[in-house]
């Protein structure tokens, strides 16, 4: 991603910033909200629901970046930068929904109770 965004970059009238790793700040707070209100408030531990949280927490790790810009640089630029902002979309939303896949597994083993405890009882 780093050549494309260098490209559209240099299209576009950004300002050189903070490093990429300042793009990942929201991402634990949108991502425990996601999971939260996906996966842990309904107790499904579906992995069809782990990929939507993993969905969710990209659309809303990009919502949050696209407020930022559009206060610090105008509503026009990010208007302008629209294929950046697709091309963002596909890499990380599916990425995202993958990432989730093993966590949701842990998830699911961790709350299976031990089938030795089941019949003790």
């Amino acid at each position: 991603m780093g050549a494309v965004t260098d490209a559209l970059g240099q299209l576009l009238p950004f300002t050189t910033g903070p490093p990429a790793v300042f793009l990942a700040l929201p991402v634990p707070a949108v991502g425990a909200a996601a999971w939260w209100t996906v996966v842990e408030r309904r107790g499904a531990y579906s992995f069809r629901r782990g990929a939507a949280a993993g969905a969710v927490t990209a659309l809303g790790t990009t919502l949050c970046w696209l407020v930022v810009y559009a206060f610090v640089w105008g509503p026009r630029l990010v208007a302008t930068g629209s294929i950046l902002i697709a091309v963002v979309l596909v890499v990380t939303v599916p990425t995202a929904a993958l990432v989730m896949l093993p966590l949701l597994y842990v998830r699911r083993r961790w709350s299976a109770e031990p089938a030795s405890a089941s019949t003790a009882s």
